[in-house]
């Protein structure tokens, strides 16, 4: 897999949006993305992580590449910063593949741009699911309000009571940078999560730096201070090195973790009782 430094890229993004960002100073962490993307493994892991066929993962993939380029979100969204092709297929590969009846709960809404693919995608697979999002503050662009629900609240100390014991959802897509958030969320869903699938963005290991220099109580994360998400997964399933593969797949006697290979590094997690259906796919 070819990489390539991602600071031109990210400074791209922002100078779409009208903010120039600031350059990484001497001895910054210098974060990459990789700008390919190895799809035949992907469609391996996908389908190994949901008890699958490869070959019907791949027919999968070619439906929802076709649906996705229709929308035109890379040209409308951007494929950085929020879920790209590779990352929205492994969410629509879930929720096909379960079909759940359940809530979709996002924690990290921002602007709703992940929270369009989400509606979409459940819309196009003629689900049902109510779209639930948290964030600490009210920034939606891209979706109304008869079309997600969004709570404006900080879920870091509340996660059982206000998500999983007043939602009970069945999959998750967390995509916040705070350590505690993320501890406390990823914690308690392995606690009390049941048969809800957990999906947490950007852990990639080209995001993650191994000697965090800033303080986990320090709100102020980007690209160049290095994410936190591989840090905390390696805390709670025990891995010693957070740019190591060892975190990329892991099982306990209860559950299955993949950081698929996508550009964000997109991680799911999923209860070990296996999630093979019948009914395949549009």
């Amino acid at each position: 897999m070819r990489l390539a430094n991602v600071s031109y890229r990210v400074t791209q993004w922002l100078r779409r949006f009208g903010r120039q960002p600031d350059p990484p100073k001497d001895g910054e962490f210098q974060p990459y993305l990789p700008t390919r993307v190895d799809r035949r493994k992907l469609i391996f892991d996908v389908a190994e992580f949901l008890d699958l066929d490869a070959a019907n993962v791949h027919d999968m993939f070619k439906i929802y590449r076709k649906f996705h380029r229709a929308r035109h979100y890379a040209t409308d969204f951007g494929e950085l910063k929020t879920l790209n092709l590779e990352e929205a297929f492994v969410l629509y590969a879930i929720l096909a593949t379960r079909r759940p009846t359940g809530p979709v709960v996002e924690i990290g809404t921002q602007y709703g741009r992940s929270t369009r693919r989400i509606l979409d995608m459940i819309e196009f697979l003629g689900l049902d699911n109510e779209v639930i999002c948290f964030d600490i503050q009210d920034d939606v662009q891209h979706f109304r309000p008869d079309e997600a629900r969004l709570i404006v609240r900080d879920v870091t100390d509340s996660f059982v009571d206000d998500v999983l014991r007043s939602h009970r959802p069945a999959l998750i897509y967390l995509d916040a940078h705070p350590y505690r958030l993320l501890y406390n969320v990823i914690r308690n869903f392995l606690q009390h999560g049941e048969d809800c699938v957990l999906a947490v963005h950007d852990c990639s290991k080209g995001l993650c730096r191994r000697d965090m220099k800033i303080e986990k109580d320090d709100p102020n994360i980007t690209s160049f201070t290095g994410h936190w998400e591989r840090h905390v997964l390696c805390d709670l399933f025990d891995v010693s090195d957070p740019t190591s593969d060892a975190i990329d797949h892991v099982e306990t006697s209860s559950r299955i973790l993949r950081v698929f290979g996508t550009s964000h590094g997109l991680a799911a997690i999923r209860n070990k009782v296996s999630t093979r259906q019948c009914q395949v796919l549009r």
